[in-house]
Order: structure tokens, then sequence, then C-alpha cells
């Protein structure tokens, strides 16, 4: 495999998928032009994309660095502002530091990123802060997530060591499967720097009047809008998904992954080769609302994400003959 995945948008030159650059320089390609604490920087972006004149999400966030494989990476803690996390938005979560043994999972999982690079890369040029959350409903609780207005940030929980996209949850923690979802949501956070500073959708396009695209696997959602997703969403998650086949070739190719993370890493990704199929459908089919560069894009990533699924399918039924 290649040390750095392009999916370029023609127009800019710029990558979808690029894990060439740090953090700090996404954060000034966002509009940031004074240097702030590295643990703060999707605070300060957040003051940027709100134009707030002042620095008070900056002042409101509370961190503390750790480091893994050279890689300087911090926690957000409970005793950030509640202000601040009312303004996350994340109903019925709240901001908790890790225990001994999750934040060992988590530790593991980023040790295990550093061990594929091309992976790692990715993750420490979008990710400077882990925000652990816990929630009082099983059913509510978030794997994990990325928020438009939070570069810089992910969002998860325990969950994340024990669920991939789509469907797939195992009755084990792995992480591995956190490693995953870390690499998940480092994918959603290209994606939103890529949606922040490229005209990818044409004028006037809004996640409010956006056509919604029925999406099969999450039709018993308890929320009503998660079971038809924006174009913008559906954008995400195609993009997401075909970086999730290349992650799980590698994976189902690996010598060291247990006979329990095999079986589950195999279902998810019989899951996602039907799931980014039709996500691609969907943006082939709703192609009007790009840009000219933006859907040169996504023929580019629908491209790609075919291929992906046929090479994936294919280990997959090799696998079923051995």
């Amino acid at each position: 495999m290649t040390a750095t995945v392009r999916l370029s948008v023609p127009e800019s030159g710029s990558a979808l998928i690029d894990a060439t650059g740090t953090a700090a320089e996404v954060a000034g390609e966002l509009g940031l032009a004074h240097a702030v604490p590295p643990g703060t920087l999707p605070f300060a972006l957040h003051d940027v994309l709100l134009r707030r004149p002042d620095a008070t999400s900056v002042a409101d966030a509370i961190t503390e660095p750790f480091t893994v494989a050279g890689r300087e990476f911090h926690w957000l803690l409970p005793a950030t502002a509640s202000r601040l996390w009312d303004e996350v938005g994340l109903t019925g979560h709240r901001l908790v530091l890790p225990g001994d043994d999750q934040r060992a999972t988590i530790v593991a999982a980023l040790e295990f990123l550093a061990s594929r690079p091309w992976a790692f890369d990715l993750v420490a040029k979008y990710v400077t802060t882990l925000a652990f959350v816990e929630s009082d409903s099983d059913a509510d609780l978030i794997t994990s997530c990325s928020l438009p207005d939070f570069p810089l940030c992910i969002f998860f929980s325990a969950r994340a060591a024990r669920h991939v996209p789509p469907v797939t949850v195992t009755d084990f923690p792995s992480a591995r499967l956190m490693a995953e979802n870390i690499y998940h949501e480092s994918v959603h956070q290209s994606v939103n720097h890529l949606l922040l500073t490229r005209k990818v959708f044409k004028p006037g396009y809004s996640s409010t009047t956006s056509p919604k695209v029925p999406i099969y696997w999450r039709q018993t959602a308890s929320r009503t809008r998660n079971r038809a997703w924006e174009l913008d969403r559906v954008l995400h998650a195609a993009a997401v998904y075909s970086q999730l086949l290349q992650w799980r070739t590698a994976e189902l190719r690996a010598d060291d992954i247990s006979e329990r993370e095999g079986e589950a890493v195999r279902q998810a990704s019989k899951d996602a080769v039907g799931a980014v199929r039709s996500l691609a459908a969907a943006l082939t089919e709703h192609c009007e609302h790009f840009t000219s560069s933006g859907a040169l894009f996504v023929g580019r990533l629908v491209e790609s994400a075919t291929l992906r699924a046929e090479l994936l399918e294919h280990l997959l039924r090799r696998a079923a003959l051995d």
C-alpha cells in the first residue's frame, strides 16, 4: 500500500484524503491567524468559524497532552466549561476522563495506528484533541463522531472499541476496532476540511433543502433524521467507507489479527461493500448539485470506491474458500 492516498479536486489541485501536512497548517487554511496551544486548536477554530471577535472557546477548553509514537495528542478534560460543552450539542452525553482500562485501549489503538503510517499520518494531521463521553442511555450513546464547527477534535465513547460501521457490534473490546474508528473520524475531518475550503457544492446548496437519501441500514434508527441523509452527509459517508474498504483490506491480510477480530472485520466488510455502492449510486444520481470540479471529484471517489469494493469482495470470497 502507498503511504498517501490522494483523491484530487482538479480545480484546486487539493486532495480529499491527503495525509501530508500538519494540524497547524489545516488550522491556518481554515482561517486561524494566531498561535494557540495545540490542544485548543479545535476551539479556536470554533470561534473563527462562528466569527467571534474573542477567543471565548479557547479559554473555556481544558486539555491535557499525551504522546504516542512521537505524536502529541490531547484529552479534553471534564473541567472544560459547561457553556462550551453546551455548544458541542451532544445531547444526553457528558464529557469524562477515560478510566485506566479505557485509556489503555485508546493509547493501544493509537499505537496500532502508528504501525500503519499511511493511516497514522492522517490521524496526526486531523486529530489534535480527543473527547471521551458517556451517556445514561445506551441506546443514544454515540460510537464516535466529528462536528463541522469543531475541526481537529473527535468525540467518542467506549463503544468505539466494540462497534464498527455499518452495524457490526462485538461482545469484546478491541484496540484494533478502536483504531479503525479513530481513523474513520480522521477521514470525516479531512472531508470537513475540504468542504470548508473548496467549492464542491454549487452556490445555494443547503443541507436544509438538500434531497434526502434513504439509508437502508439505518431504517430502524430511533431518530427519523438518521434514516435519510442529506447529500453532504452522503458525501462524507462515501469517502469514509471508501477509506474503510482500504483499511479492512489491509486488516484481512494482517498476520496479527485474532480470530474474533477477523470475524468482526469480515462481517463489517461484507456490509460496507453494499453500503458504499448505495452511497456512490446516490451521489451519481444527484450530481447536478455539485460544481464541475465537485462532480469530477465525486466521479473519482465513486471509481475508487468501486475498485476497492471489488478487491475486498475478492478477498472475502477467497477467505470463504480457505
